[in-house]
């Protein structure tokens, strides 16, 4: 996994039909945050599908969905992209 600050994330440097798992960080008021994100370029262009979960600490059924499609998911076989964030809230969630 990548660490990488958020404003240099850049999805068009992803090669087509590749997919990576990256940490995006960000600072404010002094603090770091971030979160992990899964990142899939199809083998096509097409539109792109931004999924996010773990919004609330206890919500986990979201969390679980995008890990399982992202076990399945073959971007060979994809047209557009997909940016995944299965916990958006890591505070929230942890606790």
């Amino acid at each position: 996994m990548n660490q990488i600050p958020a404003g240099e994330f850049d999805l068009q440097h992803l090669q087509r039909g590749s997919r990576r798992h990256l940490r995006l960080e960000f600072q404010t008021n002094g603090q770091t945050y971030g979160f992990n994100l899964l990142a899939a370029r199809g083998a096509q262009p097409g539109p792109t599908l931004l999924a996010t979960a773990g919004v609330h600490g206890d919500e986990f059924e979201g969390v679980r969905a995008i890990f399982d499609l992202w076990r399945d998911l073959d971007p060979a076989e994809m047209r557009g992209d997909l940016l995944a964030v299965p916990v958006l809230n890591e505070t929230a969630f942890w606790n």
